[in-house]
């Protein structure tokens, strides 16, 4: 067939007809026989062929990749690059048994790697042949085998760490869960979870790894507890028989009776009978029927002013409570909450609290003081949020706002200031001195604390008209420059300053927004003046 190297097909010599000519039989034949074989040879890639007389060979012969091809045999099956996938059964599957799909990758037929999903578990597998024709195929490896445990058994080499909101671990077997304990490879302890379906165990065992026995065990009906041996408090063991055996100890012992003795040495001692007892450098301890613990001496006793009694349970509903002599000023502790105040036998109106989420109720407030060293002034702070800001109250004046907000998103019918050229005008800077001041208010509430202690037995200054501890304003000689707070509220709008003239419960101070905005827009009108005579003078005169 006169084909070239490159697979070029050239008509032979002689084969072409000349019209009025006759045709010579054997050329004529000779190129209709070539015609034929070359129509049945596999026709090479440059004159649009495949170059092979297989769909397999086409497909190598042109980089193509197989689609969908099955496979029942893992080890003998002939490979080709692109996709495949078997049905359970298939021999040398990954894991039967189970559907799998996946890819081949091939550089020849011995040296390729397949990747198989199993479309059950959706875990990968892969294996390998590397080395050339007749070498044996690499075992089935789990893709990321090295990071995760099988469902069917492996072994972790590193810890084990639950995180959620309520984390746990389920052992559930057919028979006792247990929980193993080793030493280089030697059972040390075992936790037999429901040992004969219901006990608690935990089994010791010796260096060998023989077991010793029931360490400790509880029953799960009657949460009863039993101990192999003696079990310790502080080194000391504690038989049976509620004996703390150990030298130089002061023992415990409840006999049938109930009857709790001291023991120091040989037998019989002191003996607590019913709650009380009395021995040489002990106070007396007194135990009530409601359960209330006093103890002399300078102890606890709810009936000597200066010293305290503790109360499992009380007016606040359990938890722990201190109530300090006559007094009766308390702290309670419980599970959720601090408090602390005073009242008779009650928290008060005004406690002190710390929740179970941290935050801290202050009783009054807090008060200030100059520094970290300075002294405590007799005000009381508090700061309080409005809703439109936050307030900074003394005793019980209100100073102000501490804070000036400006998001829009805070902000509704927003519109370009009016002219303030008139309002700004009306405004009246001072200079000023600050006055000595305290509010009525103020005098009136610190006059009646005096009153109140003094009838409580404190010793107190004189409760008379006017006392106080200091001037909430002190006079000084240091000139300042300002505004008087109701005049721009005059000039401008009530929302320049805070609170109104003369309230008795507040010291009006200056809402610097409002001032600010009008000093700008009267800035701006200014501005625009000026800047209209300075156009109109650089006009040339005609």
């Amino acid at each position: 067939m006169p084909r070239d190297g490159s697979g070029i097909y050239t008509t032979p010599a002689g084969t072409t007809a000349v019209p009025d000519t006759t045709i010579e039989s054997s050329k004529y034949n000779g190129n209709i026989a070539d015609v034929a074989a070359d129509l049945n040879a596999a026709r090479p890639i440059v004159a649009g062929g495949t170059g092979g007389n297989s769909a397999a060979t086409a497909r190598t012969n042109l980089k193509a990749e197989v689609s969908g091809q099955v496979v029942t045999n893992y080890d003998s099956h002939t490979w080709e690059n692109g996709s495949f996938y078997s049905a359970p059964g298939a021999t040398g599957a990954p894991n039967a048994p189970g559907w799998f799909t996946g890819i081949c990758t091939m550089i020849d037929s011995g040296m390729l790697s397949l990747h198989a999903q199993d479309m059950t578990s959706f875990i990968t597998y892969n294996r390998t042949k590397v080395g050339g024709a007749g070498q044996p195929w690499s075992a089935w490896v789990p893709t990321g085998a090295s990071s995760f445990v099988e469902l069917a058994g492996d072994t972790m080499t590193g810890n084990l760490t639950l995180v959620g909101t309520t984390p746990a671990v389920y052992l559930n077997g057919a028979s006792t869960p247990l929980i193993v304990g080793q030493l280089s490879g030697s059972t040390r302890w075992v936790m037999a979870l429901g040992w004969g379906g219901n006990d608690f165990r935990l089994i010791n065992y010796n260096d060998a790894g023989v077991e010793i026995g029931s360490a400790l065990s509880i029953n799960r009906t009657t949460g009863n507890v039993a101990f192999a041996n003696n079990w310790q408090i502080g080194g000391a063991d504690i038989s049976n028989g509620g004996i703390i055996a150990t030298s130089g100890l002061v023992a415990l012992r409840a006999p049938g009776n109930g009857t709790i003795y001291f023991q120091n040495g040989g037998a019989g001692g002191s003996t607590i009978n019913y709650g009380s007892f009395s021995t040489t450098g002990l106070s007396t301890i007194n135990v009530a029927a409601t359960g209330q613990v006093s103890a002399n001496s300078g102890g606890f006793s709810p009936s000597a002013p200066g010293s305290a009694s503790l109360k499992g349970s009380g007016a606040f509903g359990g938890g722990l409570t201190l109530v300090d002599g006559a007094s009766y000023g308390t702290m309670w502790m419980q599970a959720t909450s601090l408090m602390i105040g005073t009242g008779s036998g009650t928290i008060g109106s005004d406690p002190i609290i710390l929740d179970s989420n941290r935050k801290v109720t202050l009783g009054t407030g807090f008060t200030g003081r100059a520094g970290f060293s300075g002294a405590n002034s007799g005000f009381v702070h508090n700061l309080n949020w409005t809703g439109t800001g936050c307030d900074l109250w003394v005793d019980v004046t209100n100073q102000g706002k501490i804070t000036t907000t400006s998001d829009y998103r805070i902000k509704k019918d927003v519109a370009d200031l009016p002219s303030t050229w008139d309002a700004v005008k009306a405004l009246r800077p001072i200079s000023y001195t600050q006055a000595e001041y305290t509010p009525a208010i103020e005098k009136q509430r610190k006059l009646g604390e005096a009153i109140a202690a003094r009838e409580a037995g404190y010793d107190v200054p004189a409760a008379k008209p006017g006392y106080e501890l200091e001037p909430m304003y002190v006079a000084d000689d240091i000139v300042r420059f300002g505004f008087i707070a109701h005049e721009v509220q005059a000039a401008l709008i009530d929302s320049a300053a805070e609170g109104v003239k003369d309230q008795p419960n507040c010291v009006q101070s200056l809402n610097l927004a409002p001032i600010v905005a009008s000093l700008t827009k009267a800035l701006q009108e200014a501005m625009a003046r000026i800047e209209a005579l300075e156009a109109a003078a650089s006009v040339p005169v005609r």
